[in-house]
C-alpha cells in the first residue's frame, strides 16, 4: 500500500501537494483564530507558544521535508504569511522562516534516516 501512496505522490506531484498545501494554510488560519479567542480569554504568552508550536508549527513541520521540494515560490510564501501572522499577533515571541523550518526538517529527516533502526535505512548501499 505504501509502495502504490509513493507511485502516486511522485507520478502527480503537483496534484496532491498543492491540496496539501492548501489543506495546511487553512488548518493553520483556523488555528490562528483559536490562538486569537485564546488570547481574548487571557491566556500568557508562554502558553499561547506553547500552543502555537503544538497546533501550527508541528501541522507545518509534518510533512514539511516531502512537501518542501514541490512547492513553487508562491505556495511557500502564503505559509510563511502564516507563521509571520501568528509573530505579529503576539501568539509567539519568536519568529519562524519557513526555509529555516525546511532546512532542519531535512537535516532531521537525514540524521534520523542514517540509523540502523529507522526504517528508510535500507535505501543506504554500502556499494
Amino acid at each position: 500500500m505504501f509502495h502504490l501512496f509513493l507511485d502516486i505522490q511522485l507520478s502527480q506531484p503537483n496534484s496532491t501537494t498543492d491540496n496539501g498545501k492548501e489543506s495546511v494554510v487553512a488548518t493553520c488560519n483556523q488555528r490562528l483564530y483559536l490562538l486569537a479567542q485564546l488570547t481574548k480569554q487571557g491566556l500568557g504568552i508562554s502558553a499561547l507558544d506553547l500552543v502555537f508550536k503544538a497546533i501550527v508549527v508541528n501541522k507545518i513541520l509534518y510533512a514539511l521535508p516531502v512537501y518542501f521540494g514541490y512547492w513553487t515560490e508562491g505556495q511557500r510564501h502564503m505559509l510563511q504569511r502564516v507563521l509571520h501572522r501568528a509573530s505579529s499577533r503576539g501568539f509567539t515571541p519568536f519568529y519562524y522562516d519557513l526555509n529555516t523550518l525546511a532546512k532542519n526538517a531535512h537535516y532531521h529527516l537525514f540524521k534520523h534516516s542514517c540509523r540502523q533502526a529507522h526504517c528508510l535505512y535500507h535505501l543506504y548501499s554500502e556499494t
